[in-house]
């Protein structure tokens, strides 16, 4: 990571930051887990209930937006961390998913959450909003369980 990075946090709270060369392609809110050679992924199992619950970040060290891939092929590193209990992250979504306000969110198994299919099964965080996707990806806001 950057030495000239800033980072803030709620109530004085550290909030660590890590990277690591991505494996693939990611982008930032998607969970993510790690690949056999110390690369990050995205998370490949639906309701996941691995203790680590690694979010990909911002990099502001790639020219873009939310919407910026980290990628593979021009060796990107991936800004990640893990987020503490009660905090408000976005999350990716991926296409054709419908989230009502107050479900439980899951790992939906390539990156992004969904509603989870078994009540308190996987639960990793709660949508403050509801989104519909159709054509393309979005993000919502949730909190962290």
């Amino acid at each position: 990571m950057s030495d000239n990075t800033i980072f803030l946090s709620p109530q004085g709270t550290q909030i660590k930051h890590e990277d690591n060369l991505a494996s693939g392609t990611a982008f930032p809110g998607m969970l993510l887990e790690f690949a056999a050679a110390g690369e990050v992924v995205t998370n490949s199992t639906a309701e996941d209930v691995a203790p680590l619950f690694m979010l990909a970040d911002l990099s502001v060290s790639i020219a873009g937006a939310i919407g910026t891939e980290y990628n593979t092929t021009v060796n990107d590193r991936v800004n990640w961390r893990v987020p503490q209990s009660g905090e408000l992250v976005m999350l990716h979504v991926a296409v054709s998913t419908t989230i009502l306000e107050g479900a439980q969110l899951a790992s939906a198994g390539n990156g992004s959450v969904k509603t989870v299919a078994v009540a308190d099964v996987g639960v990793i965080a709660y949508a403050l909003e509801a989104v519909t996707t159709t054509g393309a990806t979005d993000f919502i806001l949730a909190i962290v369980k």
